[in-house]
């Protein structure tokens, strides 16, 4: 698989699906279209360096992108498309996905005063330049996650459950710890380059003592859990993420979050 079909696949993650454990050598059926054990090895030993280390253990989240790939190549076959290199074949696909998606003036206003905390006093002119291609390239990934979901909703897809169980129990990570503790979990993405993470940090250290005893408080380096941050879509930097007892997602938010939004977060979750 190449990179240019990987670019749009790090931060999604499909649904699960119907189980099928008939035949340990098949991963996944997509439409009845096979995923091969022998072809998952075979994919995951061509990818490049930097995206093998992210995927080195979410071997699960490495199936979802190899299904998204049969869809998309799927869908682009129904289209019409018909080239040697499917990869080829995908980007076409995704070109008139996401060819008339345009920025206009009010959206780009409405990002500015929204985040203009962050903008260091400057004027929405002097960010322009960065801004648009930003915000261009944001409605386009929703676009594609969009199309990829509907896709999903109209397919049949069935994975191999007891060869996911396997690897799922190989690997640990915080947020699994954290949910099997039976409370509400509040985590942050961040990254030590970046200024609204850095100011989340004394935040989070007042709030993990305060709340020691009631709630799970985590400050996680995007760079140390990629296939975390792939798999909770984490587009932005920082993004923190409100989570019941249950472990199910309640609550979204992106950039600086003050204590006190925090605080009243918990509160209407139930923690007090």
């Amino acid at each position: 698989m190449s990179e240019k079909i990987l670019f749009i696949g790090l931060l999604l993650v499909l649904g699960c699906g119907k189980t099928d454990n008939s035949n340990p050598g098949v991963l996944a059926k997509i439409n009845e279209e096979a995923i091969t054990l022998k072809e998952f090895e075979r994919e995951f030993e061509s990818l490049p360096p930097q995206y093998k280390e992210i995927f080195k253990d979410d071997k699960v989240g490495f199936l979802d992108e190899l299904i998204k790939r049969k869809l998309l190549v799927q869908e682009a076959r129904s289209h019409g498309i018909r080239k040697s290199d499917e990869d080829e074949m995908v980007q076409e696909l995704l070109r008139s996905v996401v060819d008339t998606i345009k920025i206009g003036e009010d959206e780009l206003k409405e990002f500015y005063e929204q985040h203009k905390s962050e903008m260091q006093e400057r004027t929405l002119g002097q960010v322009r330049p960065m801004l648009e291609p930003f915000l261009l390239q944001q409605k386009q990934q929703d676009a594609i996650t969009k199309f990829i979901d509907d896709l999903q909703k109209r397919a049949t897809i069935t994975k191999n459950d007891k060869w996911i169980k396997e690897q799922t129990a190989l690997i640990k990570n915080p947020l699994d710890e954290a949910f099997e503790s039976g409370k509400v979990t509040v985590v942050d993405f961040g990254a030590s380059n970046c200024l609204p993470c850095i100011q989340m940090k004394p935040i989070f250290a007042d709030l993990e003592k305060e709340y020691e005893d009631k709630a799970n408080i985590l400050l996680l380096e995007i760079s140390d859990h990629r296939s975390l941050a792939r798999k909770y879509q984490i587009t932005l930097i920082p993004t923190q993420i409100f989570f019941d007892v249950q472990g199910n997602e309640v609550y979204r938010h992106t950039g600086f979050m003050s204590k006190e939004e925090i605080v009243n977060i918990l509160k209407e979750i139930g923690v007090k």
